[in-house]
């Protein structure tokens, strides 16, 4: 996964997900981006608050465990100092 973080004005976090159509037909990116949905959803309370993330999904994310995206997710939010 690639993440793009800016900082923005408002007092909350705004996420967006992208998943082109090289990660799979619909069936499969919508699966990913309910996954990667649940995992922003469970960790809300773990990331700063103030910042724009745009989360762009890779192949290899469709393939990928639920557990392994998460801790890849939580290992990126903290060496941007966001956790």
């Amino acid at each position: 996964m690639i993440f793009y973080i800016r900082k923005n004005e408002f007092m909350y976090n705004r996420f967006g997900i992208v998943t082109s159509k090289k990660v799979g037909n619909a069936v499969i990116r919508n699966k990913v981006k309910r996954r990667i949905r649940a995992i922003v959803k469970n960790n809300m309370n773990k990331i700063a608050t103030g910042n724009d993330i745009v989360i762009i999904s890779r192949k290899n994310t469709a393939n990928a465990d639920f557990a392994l995206i998460e801790k890849d997710f939580l290992i990126v939010m903290r060496k941007a100092g966001l956790c």
